[in-house]
């Protein structure tokens, strides 16, 4: 036997909101939870970065700062630039922004790739905060509440990842990371 905490009313009212307004909020929050992810975990990994692009590590938290001062002018300047064009494009836009920031980080083989994939990011990071709360305001009926976004989820799943990812670098850091340092040096 099983109970059903919610009335049933509102079950049926679930049941006849448009499945695309959704699937929109479903994607936002994934960006969102990719967002956070994207701008915090680097934190905790800065020792292995350091090490990986033979930078100090006060060099790699200048680039983790970078993303910030350029979220802070992306977030002033976006509604301003943008507050013509539809909402969904500008959207998918910082989406595409967020993938190629990530790609340039991830290949990154230097100091200035690295500050060029966090800038990216910030600039991504400062249209996000901007506009897809208010995107998400519309889409959710207001009787379903409006905490429909994916910061909570990458706040909580940053530190299992962090410790993965970097007890994973720390594996591999022996030989590849060695031959990439001393091929620089």
């Amino acid at each position: 036997m099983t109970t059903n905490t919610m009335p049933e009313a509102h079950v049926a009212g679930l049941q006849d909101e448009p499945a695309a307004a959704w699937s929109a909020i479903y994607a936002i929050s994934l960006c969102t939870f990719v967002l956070i992810a994207s701008e915090f975990l680097p934190m905790s990994l800065l020792s292995p970065i350091a090490h990986d692009l033979g930078l100090t590590e006060g060099q790699a938290g200048q680039a983790i700062s970078v993303s910030g001062i350029f979220a802070v002018l992306a977030s002033l300047s976006v509604t301003a630039v943008v507050h013509r064009l539809d909402r969904r494009h500008v959207l998918i836009g910082l989406t595409f922004l967020l993938a190629v920031s990530g790609s340039v980080v991830a290949l990154a083989t230097a100091y200035r790739l690295l500050l060029l994939g966090r800038a990216l990011l910030g600039i991504s990071i400062g249209g996000f905060w901007a506009l897809p709360a208010a995107s998400v305001m519309r889409l959710v009926p207001a009787r379903l509440g409006r905490q429909t976004d994916g910061a909570g989820g990458a706040r909580l799943g940053r530190e299992p990842a962090r410790r993965v990812i970097g007890a994973d670098r720390r594996k591999q850091g022996g030989a590849a990371t060695e031959e990439r340092h001393s091929a620089r040096h």
